[in-house]
């Protein structure tokens, strides 16, 4: 009978041992997708359309299970969203699993703020660190409108690690924006803003711009202002000749645009390891609603092999991922 104890027992112990390395093995298993290109990532910029707009049969509340549907599908990846209020963005966050974002009210005590808000996927991403500043005269004081912008306008940045791929470089610096609508001017002086913020805090680094910039493809200012600030724009890399547009009205038909606008952008500075590879209007059909008055563009970028000391961001080998080291990591970034 000892023996026989003996041999229970141990097979116990082994049980459980297994079912302990189960739960360590699938602790960074994505729930939602598989992310089975691991040197690469997928960016989509999408406006959510605020949800106390009154638009009737395309409101939030008919609409939102048809968005929670693309949040799922477009999985892994990180979205820059503009316009979203906060109880869209916790609804998302409620009924997407994994999914987290970063982001502040463009406005002070409105609880009907809009966010230029980034979602990210927890089991694939780690958070090192972000904030939002305000796109005026004085970016770093919430609340503020500068110019003759009609409302705050603000951009939030974050940076990112992809948890697969160490070994590389994966540190992904992402902004996004929503600029002004009716102003010309104050669209140009916020991208001074946001480009001075790159400049002080990631001179030499990769990042990518996310937003809504509330001006077509076209010839206008702000457009060769970017061109010449050494900002590529994805889409039009890799589809040189498309007109294709993002904006359509709660109609999801394009071609009643003449000049098929789009307003919607994922541009990319100091290219040198992260390559587009694949950029697209997404006009797939998610559940029985329209996703929002804006299609959602998608860009994937490739990430080439490097070498370590060719002046990206250190790779941190020796980091152990204890979440007490994160406050190091931020202040290298």
């Amino acid at each position: 009978m000892g023996k026989i104890k003996t041999t229970i027992y141990a097979f116990t112990i082994i049980i459980f041992l297994l079912f302990l390395t189960s739960i360590k093995r699938e602790k960074n298993i994505p729930i939602i997708g598989v992310d089975t290109d691991e040197d690469s990532v997928k960016i989509i910029t999408f406006n959510l359309r605020y949800g106390k707009a009154k638009d009737g049969q395309n409101s939030w509340e008919y609409r939102r299970k048809s968005v929670f549907e693309f949040f799922k599908k477009a999985q892994p990846c990180i979205i820059g969203t503009q316009e979203g209020q906060k109880f869209q963005l916790e609804d998302i966050k409620k009924n997407v699993p994994n999914l987290d974002y970063v982001g502040i009210g463009r406005s002070i005590n409105d609880e009907n703020s809009e966010y230029s808000a980034i979602f990210y996927d927890k089991s694939v991403f780690r958070l090192y660190n972000s904030d939002t500043f305000w796109l005026s005269d004085t970016p770093e004081i919430p609340g503020t409108p500068s110019w003759d912008s009609y409302h705050p306008r603000v951009c939030t940045y974050g940076v990112f690690e992809k948890l697969n791929n160490r070994e590389l470089l994966n540190r992904y610096i992402i902004y996004n924006c929503h600029l002004e609508y009716r102003s010309r001017y104050a669209r140009q002086k916020s991208m001074e803003v946001i480009n001075q913020h790159v400049e002080d805090n990631f001179p030499t680094y990769e990042v990518i711009l996310l937003g809504d910039f509330n001006v077509e493809d076209a010839d206008e200012p702000i457009l060769n202002y970017i061109n010449k600030t050494g900002w590529n724009d994805c889409y039009k890399m890799l589809n040189p000749d498309s007109n294709m547009g993002t904006y359509h009205n709660f109609t999801g038909d394009l071609n009643k645009f003449p000049n098929k606008t789009r307003i919607d952008y994922v541009l990319i500075k100091h290219i040198n390891s992260l390559l587009p590879n694949s950029s697209y209007v997404d006009t797939t059909k998610y559940g029985t609603h329209l996703l929002s008055d804006h299609y959602p563009l998608v860009c994937k970028l490739s990430l080439e092999l490097h070498n370590a000391n060719n002046g990206h961001i250190d790779n941190d080998p020796d980091d152990d991922d204890d979440d007490d080291d994160d406050d190091d990591d931020d202040d290298v970034l």
